[in-house]
């Protein structure tokens, strides 16, 4: 059939009332008309078949895989056609392939285009995170000089003129100080964060759990004299990532359990690992002050704190270091509690 045609056809509506394609399309069903000239339907449309010369006309529903039509396979004859099953037959075939063809291509375009969407949200994503990255970096560089001179200042205030001032005002001076000595923690601490946002990670890197935990907890040999806690822990693996970063992860979540213990109980600190197919499942339990189960996600987000400064001090910004760190290396972060009071387990994830 020529395209002036094909053009002719596409302006009828799809349904029962118009052509043999459109009342396919609408019954999903083939519709096989021996002669146009004899069929009540075609009346209204006899015309074209006069104009076009054909007498006899076939329509098959092409469908997606999923049955959404999308269009028709149709046969026409110059005379009367009768329905011959091995002719259905065949044009069924064809239309299915067709659907499937369609379907694929569609399929692929729309993959493409969802791939493309995808491709420009990161790329905006990772731009967007970059000058983050690198307004906190330059930020806390920034920083660091005032507040500086406002420690300095203080101390030299306090030093040469602290007995000229009544009470109040030695107590306004030591809140300067200690907002300056604040101020300069969390700077330091956005630093280390944006450090572990900005760590170039070494696929073919291989840590020595063992030797990392030893040098954490050297870090922390004052801490752990102070409070006098029993850090026990089973053989530790070698996992695929910085020791550096991951002697960091160790560090803070111990340095935690230190520092929420229980006054009235002796502080046990229990590690572990344990292999889980590609991966090393490695858990730190302690028996602190633990966390209520609305917490739980709340403990790892950038200075989220629990409790105030006067309670415990700290600028609540060492987990977040540990989840970005474990996550930069594809793994999880998670924490369980019993609740207040009955100790928290941490564990996380590493690539074996």
């Amino acid at each position: 059939m020529p395209d002036s045609y094909a053009n002719c056809v596409d302006r009828f509506p799809i349904g029962h009332e118009s052509l043999a394609c459109g009342l396919a399309i609408a019954s999903g069903r083939p519709v096989l008309t021996r002669d146009v000239f004899e069929e009540p339907p075609w009346k209204p449309w006899v015309h074209l078949a006069e104009e076009y010369d054909f007498r006899g006309c076939w329509s098959f529903p092409i469908a997606t895989r999923d049955r959404n039509p999308i269009g028709t396979f149709a046969t026409y004859f110059r005379e009367p056609q009768d329905a011959a099953p091995s002719a259905v037959a065949l044009a069924d075939v064809v239309t299915q392939t067709a659907g499937i063809i369609i379907s694929r291509d569609t399929e692929a375009q729309e993959r493409a285009r969802v791939e493309e969407t995808l491709r420009q949200s990161e790329e905006r994503l990772r731009t967007v995170n970059a000058d983050l990255e690198q307004f906190a970096y330059s930020a806390s560089h920034d920083l660091q000089e005032p507040i500086r001179n406002i420690s300095v200042y203080g101390e030299v205030l306090n030093t040469r003129y602290g007995s000229l001032l009544d009470p109040n005002g030695r107590r306004y001076l030591e809140f300067i100080r200690g907002g300056a000595r604040r101020m300069e923690s969390l700077v330091k601490n956005l630093l280390a964060y944006t450090l572990a946002a900005n760590w170039d990670q070494d696929a073919s890197a291989e840590a020595d759990a063992q030797q990392a935990l030893t040098k954490a907890l050297a870090n922390l040999a004052e801490a752990i004299r102070q409070s006098g806690v029993e850090v026990s822990y089973d053989a530790l693996p070698t996992v695929r990532v910085s020791e550096a970063q991951l002697e960091q992860v160790f560090q803070n979540i111990i340095g935690n359990a230190i520092k929420y213990r229980k006054d009235n109980e002796a502080p046990r600190i229990q590690l572990a690992a344990q292999r889980q197919g590609a991966w090393w499942r490695f858990s730190v339990q302690d028996n602190g002050i633990g966390i209520a189960s609305e917490y739980k996600e709340r403990v790892f987000g950038l200075f989220k704190r629990l409790h105030s400064e006067q309670e415990y001090s700290g600028s609540g910004i060492g987990l977040a270091i540990c989840k970005r760190t474990v996550e930069s290396y594809g793994g999880r972060i998670c924490v369980e509690s019993n609740g207040i009071g009955k100790g928290s387990t941490f564990f996380f994830t590493l690539p074996a």
